[in-house]
């Protein structure tokens, strides 16, 4: 099986284990701190914007929504405070609050998902179907790794959604 980078999305955890995702390390192309998000025009399911990776535009999608985690989309915010009311760039609060943008080789092109933290990588020798993860569902959930201390949700980047342009 192909190492996996993991990446906590929050404090989210299912049967009292923490919750993670893992992506595929030879999709990964970055993995930087989120900064401004453009908006979207339209609605499309955990898209909270767009960003600029080496001079492509990428959509940035919410990884706990494309999950089915109910209520789970970010506030797509200045990296310099992220909401938190009197953070200033460099604080404590601001390390604590801080997300981060993974860029992932998606089906249709570079797709960005928000994550709280890259965590390090595993090497599973399987996954497990997604389905004993459930109620988390997605077209991009692939499979599961079940460790003693987490679970990972493996995400497939070839499945991620991708945004259509609005006809003006």
């Amino acid at each position: 099986m192909t190492p996996l980078l993991l990446c906590s999305i929050g404090p989210y955890a299912l049967r009292r284990r923490p919750l993670m995702i893992g992506l595929p390390l030879d999709r990964v192309a970055a993995v930087r701190p989120l900064g401004r998000l453009m908006p979207f025009p339209g609605q499309v399911p955990g898209l909270l914007g767009l960003t600029l990776h080496d001079g492509q535009i990428v959509p940035v999608f919410s990884a706990p929504a494309l999950l089915g985690i109910a209520g789970a989309s970010e506030i797509a915010e200045a990296p310099e405070s992220h909401g938190v009311p009197g953070a200033e760039s460099g604080t404590i609060a601001d390390r604590q609050t801080s997300r981060h943008l993974v860029v992932v080789k998606g089906g249709a092109g570079l797709v960005g998902l928000v994550v709280a933290t890259a965590a390090g990588i595993d090497r599973p020798l399987h996954w497990a179907d997604p389905s004993v993860l459930a109620p988390l569902s997605g077209p991009a959930f692939a499979g599961a790794v079940l460790r003693q201390d987490r679970w990972i949700a493996v995400l497939d980047p070839a499945r991620l959604p991708a945004p259509q342009p609005v006809a003006a």
